[in-house]
């Protein structure tokens, strides 16, 4: 009887498992949207005279749609049941405190209108 690696086994375990896991995945994967601050920002002089309005317009015909995934085997839409708009603005928001800005109506606005959102895409195992 002829013996094969552990490592070979592993590798054709692991190729048949992807292959049955793609071929049974939902078309769609829902994710959770989060924002990570700039770290070590510095405070701009003079950004604590101005005090600045956010207001994000989600202008997207499909809210819920954030992009597309895919490998080789399979596309997947991506969706998520958070309010971008709501996302973006506290991005936004910690930004501009964070380099010294005052928050609200005053010296200047700033509009955002959302049209398009681009997925980081990550390869791994699936």
């Amino acid at each position: 009887m002829k013996r094969f690696p552990a490592s070979a086994i592993f590798r054709s375990l692991s190729a048949a498992a992807a292959i049955l896991v793609v071929g049974c995945a939902p078309s769609s994967l829902e994710v959770n949207v989060r924002y990570l601050p700039q770290t070590d920002v510095q405070p701009i002089r003079g950004a604590e005279s101005v005090q600045l309005a956010v207001t994000v317009d989600d202008v997207r015909s499909n809210k819920a749609d954030v992009g597309t995934a895919a490998t080789p085997l399979r596309t997947w839409e991506i969706t998520t049941n958070e309010n971008l708009a709501d996302a973006v603005k506290g991005a936004v928001l910690i930004e501009l405190q964070d380099r010294g800005f005052k928050i609200g109506e005053g010296s200047g606005k700033v509009a955002i209108n959302l049209n398009g959102v681009d997925v980081e895409r990550r390869r791994g195992w699936l």
